[in-house]
């Protein structure tokens, strides 16, 4: 098996040119987060497989192949091995995405960025509610009361923030 993943790795269209081994392909696919694992009917093997049995018994043969989601949408026969070693690497890079992700949203810049958002909200919040107020003091006065108090609580925010 780790035989089949030093063989050279040779596709029509991804890493023309280059020399590397299957498993180093696999891994930079896998990398890439643009390829998914599907199933393909063997035709031939099925015909082999399939010679004397009736339509009702007839069972295809599938092949593993790795698909690229891009508009090209190229295709590649993994072997067993190429697609348990596709799927730790793929696996792998899913988790390393994600907590890349984590860091990223807790890093202090970004903190930063969002207690400002906040707070810029938390004013615009207060200035409306102190202009209903005063709308609501000119001409609405059975709703007074809700603005005081909301003008009250959106302070009290603004202050414990």
């Amino acid at each position: 098996m780790k035989k089949d993943l030093e063989k050279r790795f040779s596709h029509r269209a991804w890493f023309v040119g280059q020399k590397l081994t299957r498993k180093e392909a696999l891994d930079k696919l896998a990398e890439t987060g643009d390829f998914y694992l599907d199933k393909k009917i063997n035709y031939k093997e099925s015909e082999k497989k399939n010679l004397g049995k009736g339509v009702f018994d007839y069972e295809p043969v599938n092949d593993d192949i790795l698909c690229y989601c891009g508009k090209e949408k190229g295709t590649y026969k993994l072997t067993l091995a190429e697609k348990e070693y596709f799927i730790k690497r793929d696996n792998y890079y899913r988790i390393q995405k994600e907590l890349k992700a984590v860091v990223e949203l807790t890093s202090p810049k970004e903190r930063e960025e969002k207690r400002i958002r906040k707070i810029e909200s938390l004013k615009y919040n207060l200035q409306h509610s102190e202009n209903e107020l005063k709308t609501a003091l000119k001409k609405y006065p059975e709703s007074v009361d809700f603005w005081r108090d909301k003008v009250i609580k959106d302070k009290e925010l603004l202050l414990n923030y």
